[in-house]
């Protein structure tokens, strides 16, 4: 029979059984010290490409290393979601002369596709199927032997950055958009590489997407007051023409009729890989009303313009280029949208399921946004606004755990327990032995299962 003592040590293990869990999420930056021995934790894939004989990354007290030592390895951090702006950092435990291909990577999947500093050799290549195909940046730092290296990717801008003296370099490269932090190790020239202290996080932080502050997503507006839209918009300002957007009781349009006007969410955090979806009030007649995605305030991003049937790249508020011709032109009342996941933009009537898709590398970040032309009709509106990243931000969310706790009898051996609380946080609460009705169970934090 147990005793009280281990009723005291079991409960709270018992009592986390029994919760829902409503939502995950990870604390950013991401962290490794490889204290362990042998392979890496299961937050570590490596890579499936046999294109240059990897063997597996493991890990020895402190620093990742090679379980076959004099060849390389590659393992890509897949415990954790991350948008496609990113970083990874290490630190290089040994340097060699001998040179290597030793570093961080951003962007890559397991199948070894993906953008890695190089940092022997001072330069940011694009790895294809594991193998190392062109270069990206030249001109990187060096780092010696204990320097932090940091490799981060926003749009279509790498950088390659010696943290410990500030050193750093750029280049640009649109044809990786997609993956995961990882870490490249090659001991082919020299047995001493390896790294330690392994950090990942979002550019800028997920933590953005997460926490008390962080917004609910999907973001939805249903347009319902009147006047000036919610401070969550921003009004473009660009100078080509465009008047404010006001809100009408359930519709959005412009302030001054027979304008165009531009809004952008920029209430919320998104990742570059969003979406944008609004209602057509009224059949579209003629004209550039519609949705947008990657956009910024000066005007320069992506629209689904569908009256027209197009996604068109605007640039300071004008047309710059069209992605796609052959879009779906809604109906009154259809809902249309247009995604973004890296190149890949698609428009969708969300209402008949009619989509087409377009590649453009020209844009990469922003936010999504809403664009009503009342210049050529002056019907045109728009309703129910929702906006998301790809995934779902919610990805990134803060955990929710909820349960219900039992009551039990005081018996000769073991302790009463009338339950009053109705959330436990298990790395912070501590079953009393029986002083309290509640055995000081307190509101829940983050879960150690």
């Amino acid at each position: 029979m147990l005793s009280r003592t281990r009723i005291a040590l079991f409960l709270p293990f018992f009592v986390c059984l029994l919760a829902p869990i409503t939502g995950w999420a990870t604390t950013y930056p991401v962290t490794d010290s490889f204290g362990g021995s042998g392979a890496l934790s299961s937050n570590w894939t490596n890579t499936t490409a046999a294109g240059e004989d990897y063997v597996a990354v493991d890990q020895n007290g402190g620093s990742a290393g090679l379980t076959v030592s004099g060849q390389q390895g590659l393992a890509i951090y897949t415990g954790a979601t991350f948008t496609n702006d990113q970083y990874a950092q290490t630190t290089f435990v040994n340097h060699s002369a001998e040179g290597g291909y030793t570093g961080v990577c951003v962007r890559m999947n397991t199948s070894g596709n993906g953008v890695c500093y190089l940092a022997d050799y001072g330069v940011v290549y694009a790895l294809v199927d594991g193998e190392v195909t062109y270069d990206v940046v030249s001109g990187c730092p060096i780092p010696a032997s204990g320097d932090t290296i940091r490799l981060s990717a926003v749009g279509g801008i790498y950088t390659c950055k010696d943290v410990t003296t500030g050193a750093s370099a750029l280049g640009w490269e649109p044809r990786y958009s997609f993956g995961s932090p990882a870490i490249l190790i090659d001991q082919t020239e020299s047995t001493v590489y390896a790294l330690a202290q392994f950090q990942a996080d979002c550019s800028p932080s997920c933590n953005a997407f997460s926490g008390s502050g962080a917004a609910a997503y999907p973001l939805i507006d249903s347009f319902s007051g009147s006047g000036a839209l919610s401070s969550s918009w921003t009004n473009t300002t660009s100078t080509n023409g465009y008047v404010a957007l006001a809100q009408n009781s359930g519709i959005v349009d412009v302030s001054v009729s027979g304008q165009a006007g531009l809004a952008i969410y920029t209430g919320a955090a998104f990742s570059d890989d969003q979406y944008a979806q609004a209602t057509f009030v009224n059949a579209p007649s003629d004209g550039a009303t519609g949705v947008c995605v990657r956009m910024d305030t000066s005007g320069t991003g992506v629209c689904y313009l569908a009256e027209a049937g197009l996604i068109f790249s605007l640039l300071g508020g004008s047309g710059d280029g069209e992605i796609a011709s052959d879009c779906p032109i809604p109906s009154s009342g259809d809902v249309i949208q247009l995604s973004a996941s890296g190149p890949v933009y698609t428009c969708k009537d969300v209402t008949t399921g009619v989509s087409s898709t377009g590649v453009d590398w020209g844009n990469s970040t922003g936010n999504p946004a809403i664009l009503v032309d009342q210049q050529d009709s002056a019907t045109e509106a728009l309703s129910q606004f929702h906006a998301d990243c790809v995934p779902s931000c919610s990805s990134f969310s803060s955990l929710s755990i909820i349960i219900s706790l039992g009551s039990f009898a005081t018996t000769a051996t073991n302790p009463g327990f009338a339950n009053t609380a109705t959330v436990y946080a298990p790395d912070i609460s501590m079953v009393n032995s029986g002083s309290t009705a509640t055995y000081g169970l307190s509101s829940c934090a983050s879960p150690k299962l």
